[in-house]
């Protein structure tokens, strides 16, 4: 076998040996290569001559002709083997698989996990029906130096996606067809690929590709595991992880989509960069390398020549181009081209450059992304030498281009560096996206390698030209920015607004110029589903590093201001190495009445057939049904189908300029739960939310930023009844610091068990005065901050701490001390509590008392939610036997306590969750919550109080106390009563944990810290 030297994976050819010179080591065939100056050999090109491999064998199965069906073979399968060492060398399968038949393939090791030591090597696979070697999970097989000819389907493969640590190294595939018959609608072997990779934990080494139907190197990866294998591995998920080892492969003449390709939807997306090191792809009919919606992934010493696009990224993120070769037409190439004639340019032509036709080849196609953050941070280029892109060679070709069809964020972070262009090359081009209407691309040239200074290279559009300094290049649609770093600003506003909505920006760049004056508009895609909560129109406005900026919006042909019910900003471009924020970004905001946040809370009553706007979901869609609360004749319905979940909700986005810091609201609504079948569901006021029987909450969403975002979600009104068909959902909250500050603010109601739809109706968040309270209020209003001053007592003997060996309770084994610290711990799923022996209260009418802790120290054990840390409060008359138990009896110990607030962490995520419970009025047990976008570990701090009768929780961020969720009345029986205070952990079913925390206990206003 000679593989091909176009880009036509057929052109291959098959001689017979006559004889060999043992000496020389030459090979004469039984017929002269016809047309052999249309084979490239290594005397031609030391780095794309073409491969030669032996196609026969002394050890043969052949598979004879099946008369009824020539596409049914032999098959050779390892079943069932773990542990069992197999080795397979120097064999002949010709006729093997047997196509449309599952796990019929030449070589296949079927459900064999480990086979450490297996080896399959130097065999030959020619005329395969159906695919060639195939792994299935199976794991730890050399697979070496392996000629596969003439095969259809997929041919050296993965299946599921669960194997793991195996070799492919030297392995040769050439002419790789599609099948005429699938296994299943679920494979893709009619897109053939000679190596077809669902899991990159695996070795890939000196393998060639050399000519497919499909691609030649396809990961095809997963968010999960497939087939069979999945239900053993339920938790792998292989498009997430690290690539082993990729290096001195090649792709060509290859007839697909790529040479190498990462596809489709679900993208490869892997923690850390993957390295492709030293990868060839060159004559392939399409793209040499083509990235698809994934991100990190890098070619690293690459040499990509003669491909109609060199590397194509294509919606992917955070890639690299580096030390590589990048060949528009070879001189290689254009000689066979020219030795073929006229049939170059015929179908199929081997032509990939015809200037009489207007086609042209592509060096690197950049390309936006959803959005930029820490998450997807740009396409690097550095150390690239460009040639074969001129019109010498091919016109209308350029090095680097842009994507003219993804309406998404181009990244200020794309850049260049010690790039070189060789011959007359067009380094640029960027008309194809400009006459889509890509107009926003931006390209960091770090050392001028295009450039005479370092600065930008932007689309030639008045929007990226807002500095002066920015020139034309004439027929390139670009602009040149030398001595300019652009930063990019996301402005995410309502998905509502009008399409026409229109951002103007004026101002002076970090020198004191002042800057050409922009007008953005939101010409990105429109989202999917524009009632969705996180759907948002967006604008990327890229202007000068440093400078700063006013800013209005307007709506169609209008030039009064108008403000969008928000507008959030954040730097999709942080960290950024080009230059500093805005010194300041003010967008001009109308005055605007307060005194009703909410609007369409009514579900347009009054219109014909009622509506939805303004209102969003979380899951379950919002829709208008008829019928609502008190007879009115439309609401608000969430359909919380199964399997559904307590997520599901209804959602509205509120004005941030009520978002003032102070400002009290009260929030009502009356709520209507129902079963799918349309029967009432009564839910429990005040059960657990992990209960089947939780009732939902409104919360308030804060959020800063759009991609890398924080935010915190305290409860502001709960269910106060139940069991009736429209019950009444209300309370009261004011405006934190947090919120004021918020780039958006939504109230989401939300928490009905998975089936359980949620319907809304007369939904209000009215403002009432900071001093005074709704008439259903108690007198006492709870504050919304510690207290500040109270009379002085003494509280405890000074040098005895309250939470001590010798002032508290605690259960033997798992409690410590250490000074004054104290020390949960266990190896073996103990049970921890500490409780005080004495109760405690203040003698003045506030009844003032409250335990604090900081956390000294915190491990963090294997996976999942770890095991938390619960403050509460308990009667005077309460034991430590009372108070503790295992995680089954939790609830218990809720309902138990006076009061209590707990953390709740997951290892992998810097968040934290708060949920306190406490005894209700009505002698219930109410729960409200919240979060933040951090670990609980060293340095958090988070606090129980009690104070006129009112039980409050706080967490401790940036410098401030944060109310979680809302303050809550106590019965009679525990307003003013002396009460215990203790810690305890719950599990979560973990049998190790550690904790190290310093307690504070407090009940004296003076020594409140």
């Amino acid at each position: 076998l000679i593989t091909s030297s176009t880009v036509e994976y057929n052109d291959v050819y098959v001689g017979t040996i006559e004889s060999i010179d043992p000496t020389s080591g030459q090979v004469t065939l039984t017929e002269h290569i016809v047309d052999e100056d249309k084979v490239i050999s290594l005397a031609d090109d030391l780095i794309t001559g073409v491969e030669v491999a032996l196609l026969t064998r002394n050890i043969i199965f052949r598979a004879e002709e099946n008369v009824h069906n020539p596409d049914i073979g032999g098959h050779l399968i390892f079943l069932h083997t773990p542990n069992v060492v197999q080795t397979l060398m120097g064999v002949e399968f010709n006729n093997f698989g047997q196509q449309g038949n599952l796990g019929r393939y030449p070589i296949h090791f079927h459900m064999s996990n480990s086979v450490a030591g297996s080896i399959v090597k130097k065999n030959l696979i020619i005329n395969s029906n159906q695919r060639c070697i195939v792994i299935h999970n199976s794991n730890d097989v050399l697979i070496s130096e392996n000629v596969a000819y003439e095969t259809h389907g997929h041919c050296f493969i993965l299946e599921d996606g669960s194997e793991q640590n195996n070799q492919f190294i030297r392995n040769l595939g050439a002419v790789t067809r599609a099948v005429q018959t699938l296994i299943s609608d679920a494979e893709s072997d009619n897109i053939p690929s000679t190596f077809w990779i669902t899991n990159p934990v695996n070795t890939w080494i000196g393998n060639v590709a050399a000519g497919s139907g499909g691609p030649g190197f396809w990961f095809e990866v997963s968010p999960s595991v497939r087939g069979p294998s999945k239900m053993m591995h339920p938790d792998k998920k292989p498009s997430y992880l690290p690539l082993t080892l990729f290096v001195d492969n090649i792709s060509h003449s290859n007839g697909g989509r790529a040479g190498l390709q990462t596809y489709p939807q679900s993208g490869y997306k892997p923690p850390v960069q993957a390295v492709f090191q030293n990868h060839k792809s060159y004559r392939n009919k399409n793209s040499g390398v083509f990235f698809h919606a994934g991100g990190r992934l890098t070619i690293d010493g690459g040499y990509l020549a003669d491909n109609k696009v060199a590397v194509d990224i294509n919606g992917d993120h955070s890639d690299e181009i580096k030390n590589s070769i990048i060949i528009g037409i070879s001189n290689t190439y254009q000689r066979v081209i020219d030795s073929l004639g006229p049939t170059a340019y015929q179908y199929p032509h081997r032509a990939q450059c015809n200037n009489n036709a207007g086609t042209s080849v592509k060096g690197i196609l950049v390309d936006s992304y959803f959005n930029g953050g820490t998450r997807a941070t740009g396409t690097r280029i550095s150390n690239v030498t460009f040639s074969g892109f001129g019109p010498s060679k091919c016109i209308g070709s350029a090095a680097i281009e842009s994507h003219g069809h993804q309406f998404y964020y181009f990244d200020t972070r794309n850049s260049l560096e010690a790039v070189s262009f060789i011959d007359d090359s067009i380094p640029i081009n960027l008309c194809i996206a400009n006459d889509y209407g890509i107009k926003d691309v931006a390209i960091h040239d770090k050392d001028a390698s295009i450039l005479i200074e370092p600065g930008f290279i932007v689309s030639d559009s008045d929007i990226m030209k807002a500095d002066s300094r920015c020139a034309s290049v004439e027929g390139t649609c670009a602009a040149y920015c030398p001595n300019v770093c652009m930063r990019s600003l996301t402005v995410a506003i309502p998905s509502s607004t009008p399409p026409d909505t229109k951002l103007h920006i004026e101002g002076t760049s970090s020198d004191g110029q002042s800057i050409n004056p922009v007008t953005f508009m939101s010409y990105k895609k429109e989202p999917k589903d524009p009632t969705s909560l996180t759907a948002h129109r967006i604008m990327h406005v890229a202007l000068p590093a440093g400078g700063s900026y006013t800013a209005r919006f307007t709506e169609g042909y209008g030039q009064d201001t108008v403000w969008p019910r928000y507008a959030s900003t954040s730097y999709e471009d942080t960290p950024n190495e080009c230059g500093e924020n805005f010194l300041s970004f003010d967008i001009e905001q109308p005055s605007v009445s307060c005194d009703e946040l909410i609007l369409n809370g009514n579900a347009g009553e009054g219109m014909p057939g009622g509506s939805i706007k303004n209102w969003r979901h979380i899951a379950g869609g919002v829709q208008v049904v008829e019928g609502g609360a008190d007879g009115s004749a439309y609401s608000l319905l969430s359909n919380n189908t199964q399997p559904g979940g307590k997520y599901y909700a209804l959602a509205q986005y509120l004005d941030t300029r009520c978002m003032v810091e102070g400002y009290m609201y009260a929030f009502h609504a009356m709520v209507k739960l129902t079963n799918q079948d349309g029967s009432l569901f009564e839910c429990n006021v005040g059960a657990w939310s992990s209960s089947p029987f939780s009732c939902p909450d409104a919360n308030l969403i804060s959020k800063y930023g759009l991609t890398d975002w924080t935010g915190e979600w305290p409860i502001v009104g709960s269910m106060v009844e139940s069991g009736n068909e429209w019950n009444v959902m209300e309370g009261i909250f004011t405006v934190s610091a947090f919120d004021a500050g918020a780039g958006t603010v939504a109230v989401e109601i939300s928490g009905a068990p998975a089936g359980v739809n949620i319907q809304i109706d007369q939904v209000s968040i009215s403002r009432i005065e900071e001093t005074g309270s709704p008439t259903n209020s108690p007198v006492t209003s709870p504050p919304t901050s510690s207290p500040s001053a109270f009379p002085t007592i003494s509280p405890f003997p000074l040098n005895v701490p309250p939470l001590h060996q010798s002032s508290a309770d605690f259960t033997s084994g798992s409690v410590s001390f250490d000074g004054d610290a104290i020390i949960f711990s266990s190896t073996s799923g103990q049970e921890a509590t500490i409780l005080s022996k004495t109760a405690y209260t203040s003698n003045d009418p506030s009844a003032y008392v409250e335990i604090m802790v900081e956390y000294l120290g915190r491990d963090i054990f294997g996976t999942g939610y770890q095991a938390a840390l619960a403050l509460f409060f308990a009667g005077e008359t309460e034991t430590i036997g009372g108070v503790t138990g295992n995680d089954n009896t939790y609830e218990t110990f809720e309902n138990t306590v006076v009061a209590t607030v707990k953390d709740k962490m997951y290892y992998s995520m810097d968040h934290v969750w708060f949920s306190m419970k406490n005894k209700a009025v009505d002698g219930s047990t109410v729960s409200t919550g919240g979060s933040g976008s951090y670990k609980m570990t060293t340095g958090g701090k988070f606090k129980l109080t009690r104070l006129n009768g009112y039980v409050m929780s706080y967490h401790y961020v940036n410098g401030e106390w944060v109310q979680i969720g809302t303050s809550q009345e106590l019965p009679e029986d525990y307003k003013m009563v002396p009460l215990k205070v203790g810690m305890r952990i719950k599990r979560e079913w973990k049998a190790e944990y550690y904790l190290k925390v310093y307690p504070i206990i407090t009940f004296d206003a003076a020594q409140n810290q």
